[in-house]
């Protein structure tokens, strides 16, 4: 998970999320950590 990801150095991100996904995010905040991105390319580049 995302914990993991961190301590190993790594990161974890959420890419072109459906909307149904971006809302549940959004709702439960979890937008703040896992951020929605648009694309797998804008994800690896951030």
């Amino acid at each position: 998970g995302l914990k993991a990801a961190r301590l190993a150095g790594g990161w974890l991100r959420v890419a072109q999320p459906g909307e149904q996904v971006r809302y549940i995010l959004h709702v439960s905040t979890l937008d703040r950590v896992l951020v929605p991105y648009p694309s797998v390319d804008e994800a690896i580049v951030d």
